[in-house]
């Protein structure tokens, strides 16, 4: 049964799972996780750094940091695990996805675009950004063939005030 747990393993996490089925402990796993996982790098462990068993948060290549709306426990067998693993993230990524998403509609009233940028990783943020723009320009578009001649001309206009002001506070960064 065991070699079939790991040949099964072998099937979800190729190739890196053979150098885990040796290793037990949670944390021990979290430095390969870039071999399973594309853009991560490692997990966090606040909870319970000595016996590593509870995930908080995952930590990107690019060294962002993503908390876990809720914690996930990291038990058994290691296939089982980073099985359960994956899914967490992509619930994590998709309730993350669906707040900034709920939240960009709020940008030229509640919280503009450039500061509303930090709240998010920046995967996250520049899918919702490209969610909001085609839906922005897609209503320009409406605006259009409704007989506003100006519909493109004043989305432009907004497009472009949205980018200088990224461009200000990439110069304020400086």
């Amino acid at each position: 049964m065991g070699n079939s747990l790991i040949i099964s393993g072998k099937n979800i996490f190729p190739p890196s799972i053979s150098s885990f089925s040796y290793l037990r402990e949670s944390f021990m796993v979290a430095e390969y996780l870039g071999d399973c996982f594309d853009g991560v790098k490692s997990l966090n462990f606040e909870k319970d750094p000595v016996n590593g068993r509870i995930g908080t948060g995952i930590i990107s290549k690019d060294k962002e940091y993503v908390p876990f709306y809720e914690d996930v426990v990291l038990e058994g067998a290691v296939e089982t695990y980073l099985t359960n693993l994956e899914s967490h993230i992509r619930c994590t990524l998709r309730d993350i996805l669906d707040n900034a998403r709920a939240t960009a509609e709020n940008w030229e009233v509640d919280k503009p675009r450039e500061i509303w940028l930090q709240d998010y990783c920046a995967q996250l943020a520049l899918v919702t950004t490209q969610l909001v723009w085609t839906e922005e320009t897609a209503r320009a578009f409406d605006e259009l063939e409704g007989g506003s001649e100006t519909a493109m001309k004043d989305y432009k206009r907004v497009c472009d005030d949205r980018i200088e002001k990224l461009i200000k506070q990439v110069n304020d960064l400086s």
